[in-house]
């Protein structure tokens, strides 16, 4: 075992010094962080798997101590009822930059895909498509850094293998073309009242049952459990989660979400 200075530990085989070593590094400044694999010159090299601060892990290959190769990530449950943990990435990487057809999941369970950005790995492009929760109702289109620019719905039908990563296939992009809009304190969007296809197959606004209580949201389906059927964003650092788990509706505030 090798103690350092500043209190992480290293335990596992050394090969002609310090430097040459395989087992599991523990950083002290975390309690979950820890790195387990292979170094050489000091550097990661190979198969590695990373435990995460938030309780996820990372499982890919590196060169030179910078991701190369496959590479996928795991985040935390984003509720004790889930029964498995969030898939946060999927796809390649080179040189440390994220290369050809990537996966990213999000909170509420969607997911953004399509061939990244060569230069600096992000989900910008003429073809980039996010998947709604339901797996099958897509908003396909130009994306920059993970926000639409322009795109319009279609439908997901089936899927093929490209080098071990699953790619999606789609029906033709048609109808209502949608973009970002900035939200701001004063303001949701520049057109607030603009349908959002996937929630008016969940849910609908009527009077409330309650007295005094203006329109509610009601349930397209009573047989609904345990999904999300809403992302409710008033600025830019809040985001309310709104899921119906049978007959309680739930509202999570996450605070400062980095969009």
């Amino acid at each position: 075992m090798l103690l350092y200075d500043n209190k992480d530990s290293f335990q596992g085989k050394f090969h002609n010094g310090v430097l040459e070593r395989e087992g599991k590094l523990t950083l002290s400044t975390s309690a979950n962080r820890r790195y387990i694999g292979k170094w050489q010159d000091g550097l990661m090299e190979g198969e590695m798997r990373i435990d995460t601060d938030t309780g996820g892990w990372i499982e890919g290959y590196f060169h030179h101590g910078v991701a190369h190769g496959f590479q996928r990530e795991f985040g935390v449950r984003e509720s004790t009822m889930d029964k498995y943990p969030l898939m946060r990435f999927v796809g390649r990487y080179f040189r440390g930059i994220a290369r050809g057809f990537c996966w990213k999941g999000l909170w509420g369970g969607g997911y953004i895909c399509g061939y990244v950005d060569s230069k600096d790995g992000s989900f910008s492009g003429p073809d980039i498509a996010y998947i709604y929760p339901d797996f099958k109702t897509v908003l396909r289109g130009e994306f920059k850094d993970e926000k639409v620019i322009k795109g319009q719905m279609c439908s997901l039908i089936g899927s093929k293998s490209e080098r071990g990563v699953c790619i999606p296939t789609f029906t033709k992009p048609e109808g209502q073309v949608y973009e970002f809009e900035e939200p701001s304190r004063k303001t949701m969007a520049k057109n607030p009242l603009l349908l959002e296809p996937w929630e008016a197959t969940l849910s609908y606004v009527k009077q409330s049952n309650l007295d005094q209580g203006g329109e509610g949201l009601f349930l397209q389906t009573k047989k609904a459990k345990r999904i999300t059927c809403g992302l409710l964003q008033w600025n830019s650092s809040e985001l309310i989660l709104c899921t119906y788990v049978g007959k309680i509706w739930h509202f999570r505030l996450q605070d400062k979400i980095k969009r």
